[in-house]
């Protein structure tokens, strides 16, 4: 059994996996058991930093003084008799009871926690899977600005959902050309107070001429920034819906700067663990010079590890039903796709037209884009999808499908990728609503659009 120092050598986490996983986990962990043997957690995450010992409880048919609990990266190369040795470990010598396990040179990511047998590799019990998160990424923000939406027609209004620590009356939301213009070095051309802990502004558009905007979020009367400045443009008058895609690329969340930190993802139901992460992330992730949207903003979605994952959101489009039924309402479904390298993890964007009863009426789809499609090179690729609506269609469920390359079996990560997705109708319906100001807790926000 390889030890050091008379204890197992800590050895750095070359692929550390996502902590998001931790938001979606129960609070305590199931004790995983094979051949009368367990082991368990009393949590399945915990903060860098924060913890310096897992308290780890056993039991087994098979005592033995040097029966061991070791803690080993979630790649299987790098698991128990791989060669290389665990990241932390104690002697486990009783039938059962509870051991600590040094934990604070952990860094962020996925491990396993393992009861072994007697000096040796053998399992004798299913490991037990917990994460470390980023102390940084899970402090809450003081502030937060997110826009309902990254367009508007001119006439629409804009809604900003805000929230802050720093709360006065006088606080308030300017909006700017977004041409370099600081506040105060120029009156605003739009603003409103927003003097609560969170809540919600209308942003007129009516005066502002197509073009690019920011909206700021100031705080007392004067020109402090409160959050991030969030962007967004607004076109021409038109007969068409805006962006019916709540938060579709990806900006309404504090991305993870590693690739591997716990984020939300506002706006969308989510199954398995998709994240959002940062452009430019280690590790291989695309980068602002990787090909894909020009204006791709700072994030985009990833399909994290463990597996397959899915994000779904409705869209209510009951306001053009007259339209619709007579038909020849079209739709446009559109956005940016794809993935890592030759690995073949893919993304797809199926909408499909529901009748007010939630019938299934026809969809419309966009991807995937295979590693062939991206010439077996890290990239993103537009595709879209045109149709009319079907007759009696009053919603439009969205499913984001971030599919695993099935040869990428138990840990491996899902680089699915997709950023600025959009669903427009020809028909005027209200944008939806932006995503609520979350409770003041991990993990934060930040500036936003949809």
């Amino acid at each position: 059994m390889r030890k050091s120092s008379a204890r197992r050598r800590h050895r750095r986490l070359h692929l550390l996996l996502l902590a998001v996983v931790a938001l979606l986990a129960p609070a305590v962990s199931t004790p995983a058991t094979a051949a009368g043997s367990s082991i368990g957690l009393p949590a399945t995450s915990y903060v860098q930093g924060r913890t310096s010992a897992l308290a780890v409880t056993y039991s087994t048919a098979r005592a033995s003084s040097t029966n061991w609990v070791g803690i080993y990266s979630t790649d299987p190369a790098k698991g128990p008799g791989s060669g290389t040795a665990s990241l932390a470990w104690t002697y486990a010598p009783n039938s059962s009871g509870t051991v600590t396990v040094a934990a604070g040179s952990l860094q962020p990511g996925s491990y396993l926690a393992y009861l072994l047998a007697d000096n040796g590799y053998t399992p004798l019990a299913s490991p037990v899977l917990f994460t470390v998160t980023s102390a940084t990424e899970l402090g809450t923000q003081n502030s937060m600005l997110c826009l309902g939406r990254a367009t508007a027609p001119q006439g629409a209004p804009v809604t900003a959902s805000y929230g802050t620590a720093q709360v006065s009356p006088t606080n308030w939301i300017g909006v700017y050309p977004d041409n370099g213009t600081q506040p105060g070095g120029s009156p605003a051309l739009v603003w409103a107070y927003a003097p609560n802990g969170t809540g919600t502004v209308t942003l007129a558009t009516d005066a502002l001429a197509p073009g690019a905007y920011v909206a700021d979020y100031l705080a007392a009367d004067g020109y402090t920034a409160l959050a991030r400045p969030a962007r967004f443009s607004v076109t021409a008058p038109g007969a068409d819906s805006p962006n019916l895609i709540v938060n579709g690329d990806a900006e309404c969340a504090d991305a993870s700067v590693s690739g591997y930190d716990a984020v939300t993802l506002p706006g969308w139901q989510a199954a398995g663990v998709p994240t959002a992460v940062a452009y430019g992330a280690p590790n291989g992730f695309p980068s602002s010079g990787t090909a894909g949207p020009g204006n791709r903003g700072g994030a985009f979605f990833s399909g994290g590890p463990v597996g397959s994952s899915t994000l779904t959101q409705t869209a209510d489009v009951s306001a053009a039903a007259a339209r619709i039924d007579a038909g020849g309402v079209t739709y446009n479904l559109s956005g940016w796709l794809g993935g890592y390298a030759s690995e073949n993890s893919t993304a797809t964007l199926t909408a499909t037209f529901l009748s007010g009863t939630g019938a299934a009426l026809g969809t419309g789809r966009i991807g995937p884009v295979g590693a062939t499609d991206r010439g077996l090179s890290t990239a993103l690729l537009q595709r879209t999808a045109t149709g009319t609506l079907p007759a009696g269609t009053r919603s439009i469920g969205l499913a984001l499908q971030l599919t695993r390359e099935a040869s990428r079996t138990g840990k491996a990560y899902n680089d699915a990728y997709a950023d600025n997705l959009s669903l427009t109708i020809s028909a005027p319906v209200p944008a939806p609503a932006g995503p609520a100001p979350p409770p003041p807790k991990s993990p934060r926000w930040t500036t936003c659009s949809s």
